[in-house]
């Protein structure tokens, strides 16, 4: 029995599978993008980026706060611009982009899942990818990390079909399709980009010995990679030059390349650098609740069998060829291998499919208890939090985010509280039906629909909620409100995201500099006369420049971000 006949044929939902993909990643990928406004670490300052790239008119050099920031090639800024220029300059814009690219990234699962499995197995390789706990929360923030998930995601699906033709001698554009995504993904984040879309399939392919195939490859893939990363890389590179000489090129294209391999020393600051083994304990975490479903998966079968099976074992070694690759520099995130989610949510997506099917195993009913109890105990872990904070019974520094909710729900946070009690009353009640009646050949559907319905209340419903800890905008505008209007902003050591947040919402450009005497000759000589500084860099202003400032305004960005305005006093 094939996984797609573990529904009826003629079921309304697999006949039109590919329609049902895309309700699924447009459903789940605009959900509350337009609720809440930048949080950190990393979207304030990819969105300041956009705009002001917005503002220079497509540059091929992206700044921040007016100074160069080349950490990556200028493509998601790009993207972000067009955003701003066509619907205007918001965080739910600033996220746009990402949406975009992540609900693509959802389409290339499904047909990832589809070729693995059968039409079934994308429905569900989508609906893993989806409900992860990585992809959820990266899919809405505007990072570039989104646009590379893409990229490679297609790479991988490119790989795949070239595999296929190559199998079935048929002539095939598949590696030539490789190299322009390899372009893209180069535009994107430099040289990773192109490294994690090739070098995967290419490290599974020689893990199975498809030697033909892998001599195919290597040859049509040394050719048609360099030639599009030359072709969409080098115009940028020159316009670069043209505008800012090749320090930047050198800083994007050496320094960050070798900073994040290298790490330590001389390139501390490129930071992230964690030992060869972390990803053993990050990816785990990043891709629940599926990794529950991965043992299930194996002792079902889901990795052996005919070609058909082969093709789910393949992407399976690309996601693991691609931890590897990604364990050797010494830079390292969970944020990273995203790009190699599509691929690896192929395991549990074609495993989904055939629980309550004769392909099942015997593990797959405590597996699927497992992944629907997990948001379940979330919902009500959070709710018992909040009930906490309500009653403030926690420690101090939680009760200072509690006080930042009721300051701006009042008393709605009980309500919250009772909202999350009965979601997760609903959810238990789910489960309970769901039990009455496995296995059956539609359990897949129910597990999809509980997990989806989890998801769009944590996008939709959730994160509106907890935008009164995370949202920087009232800050941002009470201390453009302390500077008269012509009067440009100057700071003091402050980190990416105060100088991001408060131009972002202000439209004025927060320009930063990092040693105190500098700040203060830039006072005396105006026309800046105000200067802002963090909490955490008040102890670096030396005594003598401190008797010159006198404090204007303390600010609290968010209930963990403080900042303090001065005015600087000639003679003081």
């Amino acid at each position: 029995m094939s996984a797609g006949s573990v529904l009826p044929r003629r079921s309304f939902l697999l006949r039109r599978a590919h329609l049902v993909a895309l309700a699924l990643a447009l459903g789940l990928g605009l959900a509350g993008i337009f609720q809440h406004g930048l949080w950190t670490p990393d979207e304030p300052r990819e969105a300041e980026i956009g705009r002001e790239m917005l503002l220079s008119g497509l540059s091929p050099l992206p700044t921040l706060g007016g100074a160069p920031f080349v950490e990556k090639p200028p493509l998601f800024p790009w993207a972000m611009a067009l955003a701003y220029r066509v619907f205007g300059v918001s965080p739910g814009t600033a996220r746009l982009p990402a949406v975009l690219f992540s609900i693509g990234a959802l389409l290339v699962a499904f047909e990832l899942g589809r070729r693995a499995g059968g039409r079934l197995a994308g429905l569900c390789a989508a609906l893993a990818l989806a409900t992860g706990v990585k992809f959820a929360e990266v899919s809405h923030a505007s990072v570039n990390d989104t646009a590379l998930t893409f990229f490679v995601g297609a790479g991988h699906l490119a790989f795949l079909s070239a595999r296929d033709d190559h199998r079935l001698g048929r002539r095939s554009l598949a590696l030539p399709l490789v190299g322009l995504l390899a372009g893209f993904a180069f535009l994107t984040k430099a040289f990773i980009g192109p490294v994690l879309l090739i070098g995967p399939p290419i490290l599974a392919a020689a893990v199975l010995r498809e030697w033909a195939f892998l001599r195919h490859a290597l040859a049509r893939a040394a050719l048609w990679c360099p030639v599009f990363v030359a072709l969409l890389g080098v115009p940028w590179i020159f316009a670069l030059v043209r505008t800012a000489g090749w320090e930047p090129v050198r800083v994007c294209l050496i320094d960050n390349t070798i900073g994040r391999a290298m790490g330590g020393g001389a390139y501390a600051t490129y930071g992230h650098a964690r030992g060869p083994l972390d990803y053993l304990a990050t990816f785990p975490v990043s891709f629940l609740p599926w990794t529950l479903a991965i043992p299930a998966a194996l002792a079902g079968g889901t990795l052996s069998g005919g070609w058909r099976a082969g093709r789910a074992r393949t992407l399976a070694l690309v996601a693991l060829a691609g931890l590897v690759l990604l364990s050797i520099p010494s830079g390292k995130r969970d944020l990273y291998a995203l790009p190699l989610f599509p691929a690896a949510a192929v395991v549990p997506g074609v495993w989904l499919s055939r629980v309550g099917s004769r392909r099942g195993s015997r593990f797959d009913r405590a597996t699927l208890w497992a992944l629907l109890a997990l948001p379940v105990l979330a919902w009500l872990s959070a709710a018992a939090a909040l009930a906490a904070v309500a009653s403030h019974r926690v420690p101090r520094g939680a009760l200072e985010l509690a006080l930042a909710i009721e300051q701006r729900f009042g008393s709605g946070l009980l309500s919250f509280v009772a909202v999350m009690l009965a979601i997760g009353a609903l959810a238990t009640a789910t489960l309970l039906l769901l039990a009455r009646r496995l296995p059956t050949g539609r359990v897949a559907f129910r597990a999809a629909a509980v997990l989806s319905l989890f998801t769009l209340v944590f996008h939709a419903g959730l994160r509106p909620l907890i935008d009164p800890i995370k949202d920087l905008r009232a800050g941002s505008l009470e201390i453009a409100r302390a500077v008269p209007a012509g009067e440009p902003l100057l700071g003091f050591a402050l980190d990416e995201t105060t100088r991001a947040v408060v131009p972002f919402y202000t439209g004025r450009i927060l320009r930063d500099v990092d040693r105190p005497e500098l700040a203060l000759a830039e006072l005396e000589a105006g026309p800046s006369r105000h200067l802002l500084v963090m909490e955490s860099a008040e102890q670096k202003l030396p005594e003598e420049e401190r008797r010159r400032l006198r404090p204007v305004a303390s600010v609290r960005l968010s209930a963990t971000r403080s900042v303090t305005l001065y005015r600087y006093e000639a003679g003081g």
